[in-house]
C-alpha cells in the first residue's frame, strides 16, 4: 500500500510527471476528479518508473567500447607499417652506398697489387739446412751474458776480439775458428803468447733445421755455403778474407729478402775479420729459427 502523502512519478511520452497521493480526508470527488483529469490527458494506463534516465540514454556508447579505441589502433598498426617500411628502404640504401664504395675503393688498388696480396707464396718451399762444421777457441762460457759482456771487453783491451755466441740458454765467449783441430791449435797457442789468455779448443756446428726459402733464396744459400767453406779452408795461413769475393756474393743475393737480411749484414759489415766467420756461421743458424 502507498504511504500516506507519498509521491509517485508518471511517465508520459518519455516525460516524468510528480503526482501526490492525498490521505483519506479528502473526498472521493477530488480522487475521481484528479483520475479522470490523467484519463483524458491519455487514455492508455500510465506507467509507473523509478529511474530518472530516458531512454535515449540506452543508446550512447559506453566507455571502453572497441569503437572507442578503434581509431588508435588504426593509428598503432599504419605507424608500424610504416616504420617498418622506411626501415627497410634505409637498410637497403646504406648496403647499396657501402658496397658502391667498397667497389671503388677496390678499382683503385693496382690489379698487380691485388694479385700480390692474394697469391701464396707457391715458389717458396720447405729446404734443409746442412751443417757448417770447424773449431772454436772458447775463452769461456757463462750463464749470464753480462758476465760475456764484461770478458769479451776485457779481451778486446788485451788484444783479442771476440765474439758472443747465445746457444742453449749459454754464452759462449769465442775468439776465432779454423778449419781442423791442428790449425785452431796453432792460433790458440799465438794468441795465448799475445794476451796471456787461456784459450781453449772446441769442436763446434750449426744445428740443422728447416727453413721456407724460394728458389732464388736456395741458389744463393748453396753459393754461401761454397764461399764460406773455401774462405774457412784458407784462413788459417793467410789470416786474411777476400772482401771481392764476399762483396760478389753479397750481390747476387735475392733484392728485398728478409729471410737473408741479417747474414747478408754480416758480410757487408764486418766487424772483425777474425770473427767475421764466426759471425756469419751464426747468422747462417738462425735463418732455421
Amino acid at each position: 500500500m502507498v504511504g500516506k502523502h507519498k509521491a509517485i512519478l508518471v511517465e508520459k511520452n518519455g516525460d516524468q510527471l510528480k503526482y501526490k497521493l492525498h490521505d483519506k480526508k479528502h473526498s472521493s470527488t477530488t480522487t475521481k476528479q484528479t483520475a479522470a483529469s490523467v484519463e483524458d490527458s491519455d487514455k492508455s494506463i500510465p506507467v509507473l518508473t523509478g529511474s530518472s534516465k530516458s531512454k535515449n540514454a540506452f543508446s550512447k556508447k559506453r566507455p571502453g567500447n572497441f569503437h572507442t579505441f578503434k581509431p588508435l589502433i588504426v593509428a598503432i598498426i599504419s605507424a608500424l607499417i610504416i616504420g617498418s617500411a622506411l626501415g627497410f628502404f634505409l637498410l637497403r640504401l646504406f648496403v647499396d652506398v657501402e658496397g658502391q664504395i667498397a667497389g671503388e675503393a677496390t678499382d683503385h688498388v693496382p690489379s698487380a697489387a691485388l694479385a700480390e696480396n692474394n697469391a701464396p707464396a707457391a715458389d717458396s718451399t720447405d729446404v734443409q739446412l746442412d751443417s757448417l762444421q770447424a773449431h772454436v777457441l772458447q775463452a769461456g762460457i757463462f750463464s749470464e751474458e753480462a758476465n760475456a759482456v764484461e770478458w769479451a771487453d776485457s779481451y778486446l783491451a788485451k788484444g783479442v776480439p771476440t765474439m758472443i755466441w747465445e746457444k742453449d740458454d749459454q754464452y759462449f765467449l769465442l775468439a776465432g775458428i779454423a778449419a781442423t783441430k791442428e790449425e785452431a791449435a796453432q792460433l790458440a797457442d799465438s794468441l795465448k803468447a799475445k794476451g796471456s789468455i787461456e784459450i781453449y779448443v772446441k769442436e763446434w756446428s750449426t744445428s740443422t733445421g728447416e727453413v721456407r726459402l724460394t728458389e732464388s733464396e736456395q741458389e744463393w744459400i748453396l753459393k754461401f755455403q761454397e764461399v764460406w767453406n773455401n774462405a774457412l779452408a784458407g784462413w788459417t795461413g793467410e789470416q786474411t778474407l777476400s772482401a771481392e769475393t764476399w762483396n760478389e756474393l753479397a750481390g747476387t743475393a735475392p733484392e728485398n729478402s728478409e729471410t737473408l737480411t741479417p747474414l747478408l749484414s754480416a758480410i757487408k759489415d764486418p766487424d772483425e775479420q777474425a770473427t767475421q766467420l764466426l759471425q756469419m756461421m751464426y747468422y747462417y743458424e738462425q735463418l732455421k729459427q
